[in-house]
């Protein structure tokens, strides 16, 4: 089994990376598999669960909070260092509705993955509800880990604070190969024969039953 090392650079005193599953928001826990009419919501959707599950997330080591000065946003955080402020990215599309200027993780771990292995560096999988998001990335961590910093963008309007044990980074390890790419036409009877079996059966959890390897992260 691949083992995955996070190594202490800076000292923030923040509790270490966690396994994504444990920082599900009480929005994903508290919401119903099937709404009135008993079709599937997005909680039974294994695909969503497991975007939002795999890997590993950085949480906040301090509350963090953002307000306006003359219309421009500002940050301020109990832990030098840790979040800064940026200009704008030259020659960068910024997302919309989100400010212009630009504000950098910091993080106090560093990432080491066995050989052959890179992460993934997101926004936290499927959570619309935070005012701010990351640019992505891939590191070859298997050569590389120490820590570096982690842009991100200010949504528009936000003034608040994101408090202390919120995600703000998703890591997501996988496996350096080279691939190739194919094209197969199918015709419709065969397609639906391909799938035959899966639309034969009287479940909404096909997905689930039949096709899901759970990959668990500790």
């Amino acid at each position: 089994m691949p083992i995955v090392e996070f190594i202490r650079s800076r000292k923030y005193n923040e509790s270490g990376p966690i396994p994504a599953i444990k920082s599900l928001p009480k929005w994903y826990k508290d919401a119903d598999k099937y709404d009135q009419s008993n079709n599937s919501t997005y909680k039974n959707c294994v695909p969503f669960f497991e975007g939002m599950s795999s890997g590993y997330t950085f949480v906040l080591p301090c509350d963090v909070r953002f307000y306006l000065v003359n219309g421009e946003p500002e940050v301020k955080c109990e832990l030098p260092g840790f979040v800064t402020k940026r200009p704008e990215l030259s020659q960068f599309h910024s997302p919309e509705g989100y400010y212009k200027n630009h504000f950098a993780w910091f993080p106090e771990w560093g990432v080491s993955l066995p050989e052959g292995y890179s992460a993934l560096y997101i926004n936290p999988v499927n959570r619309f509800d935070l005012p701010f998001l990351n640019t992505s990335g891939i590191i070859d961590n298997d050569r590389v880990f120490r820590p570096g910093n982690m842009p991100f963008f200010l949504k528009q309007g936000f003034e608040g604070t994101v408090s202390a044990g919120t995600p703000y980074v998703h890591i997501i390890p996988i496996r350096r190969e080279n691939w190739e790419s194919t094209y197969i036409d199918e015709s419709v009877k065969e397609h639906n024969e391909h799938f035959k079996p899966n639309s034969e059966r009287k479940s909404n959890n096909v997905y689930r039953e039949l096709v899901w390897e759970r990959v668990r992260y500790s």
